[in-house]
């Protein structure tokens, strides 16, 4: 049996069977007349999810002009344990190519809501900086944005992505970035 990889989603794989036999003359028997299905759990290609203790960015007034790498810490292990992906980047030293292109998966791309993005600017690898009108909130106000990290594995579900997968980034102008910000 082949499995098509640009179609199969990681559901249980259903096939229909009829048994039959040689018979002692090398012909067909018929040992099952009812067609059977049976389902084929495969094991999941999809790795597992890895993020930080802490998935917060915290930007103020004293370090507002500076880059933030929202991946850092992040990691997508492939189910033999090899690295895929991690701090932004593909993982070529365990696989001798790009493991993305071994999956046939892109690599995990940064979201932010449209009425956020004026605020945030992120680069494929997942660096942060604030854009103009960013750097110019009202010193007073708490802003939060989610940044949302994409991984479409298409072999399963990636073990521990859901709980995993986003970045709150906080930014209050007029404090400093280690103090609250409530």
């Amino acid at each position: 049996m082949t499995v098509d990889g640009s179609k199969y989603k990681g559901d249980n794989i259903a096939v229909k069977v009829n048994v039959v036999g040689k018979n002692n003359e090398d012909a067909d028997v018929t040992l099952s007349s009812a067609e059977k299905t049976l389902n084929i759990t495969p094991t999941s290609l999809a790795g597992s999810w890895t993020a930080p203790a802490s998935t917060t960015v915290k930007i103020g007034r004293d370090n507002y002009q500076s880059t933030f790498d929202l991946a850092n810490g992040f990691s997508w292990k492939a189910t033999n344990d090899k690295t895929i992906w991690k701090d932004g980047s593909a993982n070529t030293t365990d696989w001798g190519a790009s493991p993305l292109t071994v999956f046939g998966v892109d690599l995990p791309t940064f979201t932010v809501a449209s009425a956020d993005q004026q605020y945030v600017s992120i680069t494929e690898s997942g660096v942060l900086s604030l854009t103009e009108t960013g750097r110019n909130l009202d010193p007073s106000a708490k802003k939060t944005i989610t940044v949302t990290i994409n991984a479409a594995p298409g072999w399963g579900t990636i073990t521990g992505y859901d709980a995993g997968k986003i970045v709150t980034v906080e930014i209050k102008l007029g404090t400093a970035s280690d103090q609250p910000f409530d």
